[in-house]
């Protein structure tokens, strides 16, 4: 990872920090904050299910599984492809397969 920010902060392949790719960095930057503090709900959308719901729901043990169904849930909503918890029901069900 150290060698990715030194990448990054030293102006990628040239390795020269111009004024141009300072500011390129200053406004992703910039991007990247602003949605973070305008749009919070897509980067921690409200929980729609807990594991008890899916262990409920889906006839599931306790395990990791349920953690890598809570995952695939989260990106869901934060892409905005389930938006209630009837869709989030109805995406696990085509995610199980998947995480057998």
């Amino acid at each position: 990872m150290w060698s990715w920010w030194r990448w990054l902060i030293c102006g990628g392949s040239t390795g020269i920090l111009t004024k141009d790719v300072m500011e390129s960095h200053l406004e992703d930057a910039r991007e990247l904050l602003e949605a973070y503090f305008e749009h919070p709900e897509v980067v921690s959308p409200p929980v729609l299910l807990d594991g008890n719901d899916l262990m409920e729901a889906f006839n599931l043990e306790p395990g990791p599984r349920i953690g890598v169904l809570l995952d695939l849930l989260r990106e869901a909503q934060a892409a905005g492809e389930v938006e209630s918890r009837e869709q989030a029901l109805e995406y696990l069900t085509t995610q199980l397969d998947q995480t057998a």
